[in-house]
């Protein structure tokens, strides 16, 4: 019998990990600790047994397979979606290690490949919840995040995994050479550049924040214009600034956005008292975030003073931008130039498992080219022969990583 391709091997998995949340009418919705996200981890976790990997699925719900002695090459990524998701963001780079183990023969180093688990943040607001348990980063505070539902991160958790009874994998108890990740690009940089991948030079610092405007209740029909304390109107001159302000520092390596509003009282004939906003902002560097937050701060302060309003600010996460290891970005450039490709280089905007994993070992990203341009939505559309040429070279860098030790 004719043993499959490589990518013949990936689509046949890719299939397979469809069955859990997919519709075709609404694409793939696998929310953190949800059945669907649970019964796929289950799956893996039993298929990679049967691939010779020691396997660990943790009280968080990463899964972890072992083969092989230290030193460690790990490579992974996170099978949990967005609602209404597509089926390649973080699955291609779960698939990727799984293609990676198919071909590994380990006489220079272990393997570990690991689905993280509760990578997006649409369900607790909190991202890479699996990745930062493993390097020690999550907190108690995020650890008590409720869903829409108002179930806590720690309940979902506990209930679907075990967490505070079964262990969490640690990178700290682990001798690993380097974390590698293989993602679809969620931009058109590579669509324009018409190559196939490109290195990931850095990961965006994701901020979140919560403005709260406060103005003041009072009959919509009887309240004079000149009475009113309006927050949703001050919430609208907000919105219009964070719009402007993005387009000025796109080019300054920042881009922010107002995901969600919250209106009280929220009814027809009074004024609004209350409003909001949370702020998503993703920033390539520490200083340009900080101009940017005291710029935005001060307008915001200078809108409320004229319409008598006071407003507070409440940074629900903020940190540092993570740059990915030079050297084994050089091995990637060499690797895809060696394969007949152009060789450049982009940021990540988004963020992904690899920023808290660069802040404790050496770790790289490989983008693959996505026709669609699209991405947390069902119309991701990488081609198979991109795909194709995204497994090779980071089975190359694996293997390169591991002889080398980088």
């Amino acid at each position: 019998m004719r043993t499959m391709t490589d990518i013949e091997w990936f689509w046949a998995w890719w299939r397979q990990g469809r069955q859990f949340g997919h519709d075709p009418a609404n694409g793939t919705t696998r929310l953190a600790f949800d059945p669907e996200d649970v019964g796929w981890r289950r799956e893996l976790a039993a298929t990679w047994e049967t691939m010779g990997f020691d396997v660990l699925l943790d009280g968080i719900g990463n899964v972890v397979g072992r083969v092989g002695a230290p030193p460690y090459v790990l490579v992974g990524s996170h099978t949990d979606t967005v609602p209404h998701a597509g089926d390649f963001d973080g699955v291609l780079g779960v698939l990727a290690g799984m293609v990676v183990a198919r071909r590994w023969h380990g006489e220079q180093a272990g393997l570990l490949l690991v689905d993280w688990s509760c990578e997006e943040s649409s369900r607790f607001g909190i991202s890479t919840v699996g990745s930062r348990a493993a390097t020690g980063a999550l907190t108690e505070q995020q650890l008590s995040a409720r869903d829409a539902d108002g179930i806590s991160l720690r309940t979902a958790a506990a209930n679907a995994f075990g967490y505070g009874s079964r262990p969490v994998f640690s990178i700290g108890q682990e001798c690993i050479v380097a974390a590698l990740e293989l993602h679809i690009e969620q931009g058109r940089e590579l669509v324009v550049s018409d190559v196939p991948v490109a290195v990931v030079s850095g990961i965006a610092a994701p901020q979140r924040w919560r403005l709260e405007l406060q103005g003041e209740a009072n009959h919509s029909g009887s309240t004079a214009m000149a009475d009113r304390r309006d927050a949703l109107a001050l919430a609208a001159e907000v919105v219009r600034r964070v719009e402007q302000q993005s387009w000025e520092w796109e080019s300054r390596g920042l881009r922010s956005t107002v995901a969600n509003l919250e209106v009280t009282p929220g009814v027809a004939n009074v004024v609004p008292a209350v409003t909001r906003l949370l702020i998503d902002v993703r920033a390539q560097s520490l200083s340009g975030l900080k101009t940017y937050r005291d710029d935005l701060q001060a307008f915001v302060d200078g809108a409320a003073q004229k319409r008598r309003m006071r407003w507070t600010w409440t940074t629900l996460s903020e940190e540092p931008p993570g740059e990915l290891d030079a050297r084994i970005r050089k091995h990637m450039a060499d690797i895809v130039t060696r394969n007949g490709f152009q060789a450049i280089t982009l940021p990540s905007w988004p963020s992904h498992d690899s920023l808290p994993l660069s802040r404790v070992v050496p770790t790289g990203m490989l983008f693959v080219r996505n026709t669609s341009g699209v991405s947390h939505h069902p119309g991701e559309m990488p081609r198979s022969a991109d795909i194709a040429v995204g497994l090779d070279v980071f089975c190359q860098l694996a293997e390169r990583v591991a002889r080398e030790k980088i």
